[in-house]
């Protein structure tokens, strides 16, 4: 089911590294002991390796960092569509999910509105409740459906999004 790295005792770690909830799969847990062991350099390290070797989850993870704004509120939305777009394309949930915002900072709100809904409607709990976001504030969409965004809240709760409820 995957953690958000945010959670439990490396709260400290990651909040003093970057800046918001990370989503980790269960398959990619070892490496928040690197960020415990090796700080943020052997953390990021092993990230890169994972990714060149075809990882999809660690290219998604790194693509997610890209997106967080840097020290000048600036986001690397080229590098997150380049670590993302053939493993979004090749149906893998948490790429589609990084790669729909990926496509929403850089000006694509239909291309970002369908990668969101695939991860969406593929369980992926992160995307079920941003799917709802996407809906209620209408991008990619003509305008927004608050209806349609009502109906996604629901979803997300069902997959357990623990956000839903609030």
């Amino acid at each position: 089911m995957g953690v958000l790295a945010q959670a439990g005792s490396r709260r400290h770690l990651w909040r003093d590294w970057f800046n918001g909830p990370l989503y980790v799969p269960d398959e990619g847990r070892f490496v928040l002991n690197l960020l415990e062991s090796d700080g943020p350099s052997g953390f990021l390290g092993e990230l890169e390796r994972l990714s060149t070797l075809g990882s999809p989850w660690a290219s998604a993870i790194l693509g997610y960092l890209a997106l967080m704004p840097g020290p000048e509120e600036k986001r690397n939305t080229k590098r997150a569509v380049e670590l993302c777009k053939s493993h979004a394309h090749a149906g893998d949930t948490y790429a589609q999910f990084v790669y729909a915002w990926a496509c929403l900072f850089a000006g694509d709100g239909n291309l970002a509105y369908e990668s969101m809904k695939k991860a969406m409607l593929s369980k992926f709990p992160p995307a079920t409740m941003d799917f709802t976001n996407f809906v209620w504030n209408g991008w990619g969409t003509k305008e927004p459906y608050p209806k349609l965004a009502l109906r996604a809240l629901r979803h997300a709760d069902r997959v357990g999004h623990h956000a839903a409820l609030q």
